[in-house]
């Protein structure tokens, strides 16, 4: 786990953050590839995780989403909260105790043949709410491929063993209020999906 292996390298980062997850300071679900934000002293990690409530953290992702966009950049700004239905998932349909989000997407490129035609995205996270990004995506009628839960059957496809989101980039305000930023290159099997589709922008990625 990533977690045996900062154990491994970093000999005090034990003491750092939460039992069981020494330096992490923010989440990834288990389906999402990408770069993850790990504090090696227990200051640092207090002021990421008051910066991540603050938003002096970016975070972009990249996706592959069901279906042609009918505007090519925009903005989703929906209350969203728990199911008041399915325990599972979120909504932004009448939720428990709804709160804001903010994610801004682009296009990338379109892909697809026939009526299988697919989206890949660039999605900024304004917010950090849980399945924030499937869910807003999924309210505008294009769900990310791979999520069943949030999309159906309609958005499987051949080779995509998971859900098509990989978290590309992150940001941050350090305390001195310079930036830094680092960059994690998409993940290997979901170039293989992209290539198969005939995308061109893969390089890029």
């Amino acid at each position: 786990t990533l977690a045996s292996a900062l154990l491994y390298q970093f000999k005090n980062i034990h003491l750092v953050g939460e039992e069981h997850r020494p330096g992490v300071v923010h989440r990834l679900d288990k389906d999402t590839s990408g770069i993850i934000l790990v504090a090696m002293t227990q200051e640092m990690y207090g002021y990421l995780k008051d910066a991540f409530a603050e938003r002096k953290v970016k975070k972009e992702y990249i996706a592959l989403v069901y279906g042609l966009m009918k505007n090519k950049q925009g903005v989703i700004k929906t209350p969203m909260g728990k199911s008041k239905t399915d325990f599972r998932k979120q909504t932004v349909k009448n939720p428990v105790e709804g709160k804001e989000t903010l994610t801004e997407y682009k296009v990338l490129e379109e892909l697809g043949q026939g009526v299988d035609k697919y989206s890949l995205i660039l999605v900024k996270l304004h917010t950090g709410r849980t399945h924030q990004i499937r869910v807003h995506l999924a309210s505008i009628g294009h769900p990310l491929m791979g999520d069943e839960l949030y999309g159906g059957k309609r958005i499987q496809l051949k080779g995509l063993t998971r859900q098509f989101r990989h978290a590309k980039k992150i940001e941050v305000q350090l305390p001195n209020g310079t930036w830094i930023e680092a960059e994690s290159e998409l993940a290997v099997d979901l170039k293989e999906v992209l290539i198969k589709l005939g995308c061109k922008a893969v390089k890029t990625l």
